[in-house]
């Protein structure tokens, strides 16, 4: 009877070996095809990290080669900037310019010809402000003081007066005799007096010819503006 019960308890312990085994298969029957999805879902995925390293790679390579278009492009455009301070430099040392507006004189070059290096080219005169220069004997300079008012008149311009104000009143008398014994000598003596006048439309040139009059003198000495 013992061999018989335990018979039939490995018949039962095989069964049930046999259900689990089953059992087992069956559940990994059921499990490979999403162990395969979940496989083809890793190598997609790693298939789209190496995809999405190959295009950064690819975009980083653009963006340093842009970079390198850029910087090769302000170069270029820093050697045109210098290029053209230079033409200008060379432009502006083919042009002479006066140091002041003023009337050409006189020009000493005719246009096409060389002129040598440091040769003046024109005599520029600046008219906007001119000096007359006129002469008081002895006897008279008393009237001519520094800031004094005068007036002049031009032949050019008989209706016209000109206002100006004494700016030197010469020291040493000019035309001196070589003897002065009488009084007539004496009033041969004569100073140099400078008037400063506007000339704002340059009516009054170099050379002209003007009189003077003082507020304390009755008589005008005739000289020349310069």
């Amino acid at each position: 009877a013992l061999a018989d019960r335990r018979a039939l308890a490995e018949c039962d312990a095989g069964r049930v070996a046999a259900r689990g085994t089953d059992a087992s298969e069956q559940r990994r029957d059921q499990s490979r095809p999403a162990a395969t999805g979940l496989l083809h879902k890793a190598r997609a995925a790693r298939a789209a990290a190496r995809a999405t390293s190959i295009e950064a790679r690819a975009m980083s390579a653009e963006r340093d080669a842009t970079r390198a278009q850029t910087d090769a492009a302000d170069g270029r455009v820093s050697a045109s900037e210098a290029a053209v301070r230079r033409a200008a430099l060379a432009v502006d040392e083919c042009e002479v310019r006066a140091p002041r507006a003023g009337w050409v004189d006189q020009r000493f070059f005719e246009p096409g010809e060389l002129a040598p290096p440091g040769a003046p080219l024109v005599r520029l005169v600046d008219l906007s402000t001119v000096t007359a220069t006129f002469y008081l004997p002895n006897a008279e300079l008393s009237a001519a003081r520094i800031g004094g008012a005068a007036v002049v008149r031009a032949d050019a311009w008989p209706d016209r007066a000109f206002h100006g104000r004494i700016v030197t009143v010469g020291t040493e008398a000019a035309f001196t005799p070589r003897n002065i014994q009488t009084r007539t000598d004496r009033d041969r003596l004569v100073y140099p007096i400078e008037i400063e006048l506007d000339n704002a439309d340059a009516a009054l040139r170099p050379g002209m010819p003007v009189e003077v009059t003082l507020a304390r003198v009755e008589r005008a000495s005739s000289e020349e503006a310069k």
